[in-house]
């Protein structure tokens, strides 16, 4: 059964964080932008009492992308979710003690809600909860003394179905526990033979990466592959996006993904 919690306190603060390059997405370029910080503390019930933190950029543009909108009135709608979700929670943690997941679940649907109504669009809208939400998770695995990967793949949070109603509780709890943790680090598996199938670069750095991606595709369900490989399929290349800055490279190794993704999927069929 997932621990339950109640929460004592949300604090937030924030630091301008100047970028190395320019950062251009869409219509707009960032230099710089306010670096979020979230600290909360929660009492685990039977444990004592935990701190928990979490941190993310408050990025202009990027949950609400209207025209109309300042990049300055965009950051601004963040704030404001996460004030609004600030509220929902700690007036929730009054009701005594809850799983991780359930105050998340109890909170979602008010949030979205009052957001909508300072027309802040329901991508902005969820940014308050996700923070606060990812800050009680490391303060809940703190106080279980337990890694995210292991808290997870045990439900720590109390993931139920209240949110989906297409699955069942055995399909979430299913799910985690069957998670795999990828290899720890990159080129420990095997190396390729240059035989054609699976390209040898020059360097092993390419070659190292083949390798912990294969690793990956072979723990990877039929229908998980079979998405990869859409989504693959879908993805424009750009060579811009390179490897060392050095484009023909990053050519070479998508064309030896896309040559794993396929032998996966032959040798699933």
């Amino acid at each position: 059964m997932a621990p339950r919690l109640k929460l004592r306190d949300i604090a937030f603060f924030e630091r301008p964080t100047r970028f190395a390059r320019p950062f251009r997405f869409g219509a707009i370029t960032v230099n710089a932008t306010p670096q979020l910080f979230v600290r909360v503390e929660i009492e685990v019930e039977g444990r004592g009492t935990f701190v928990g933190a979490s941190a993310e950029m408050l990025v202009p543009k990027w949950f609400d992308k209207r025209p109309e909108l300042s990049p300055e009135q965009t950051v601004d709608e963040l704030r404001r979710s996460l004030s609004i979700a600030r509220e929902l929670y700690l007036d929730l943690a009054q009701s005594g003690f809850e799983t991780a997941f359930g105050l998340h679940a109890a909170c979602l649907g008010a949030q979205v809600g009052a957001c909508a109504g300072e027309d802040i669009p329901p991508l902005a809208a969820a940014y308050g909860p996700a923070e606060i939400d990812k800050a009680i998770l490391d303060a809940l695995l703190r106080g279980v003394e337990t890694s995210f990967f292991d808290g997870m793949a045990g439900n720590i949070a109390g993931i139920d179905a209240r949110l989906s109603p297409d699955l069942k509780e055995t399909d979430i709890t299913t799910f985690l526990a069957g998670r795999k943790p990828l290899p720890r680090g990159i080129g420990r598996g095997p190396s390729f033979p240059s035989d054609g199938n699976i390209p040898i670069f020059v360097g092993a750095r390419f070659d190292q990466l083949l390798s912990s991606f294969v690793e990956f595709l072979e723990q990877l369900a039929p229908l998980e592959l079979q998405l990869l490989r859409l989504h693959f399929k879908r993805t424009p290349v750009r060579p811009r996006q390179s490897f060392g800055n050095r484009p023909h490279r990053t050519l070479q190794l998508l064309a030896a993904v896309e040559i794993a993704l396929e032998n996966a999927h032959a040798q699933r069929t």
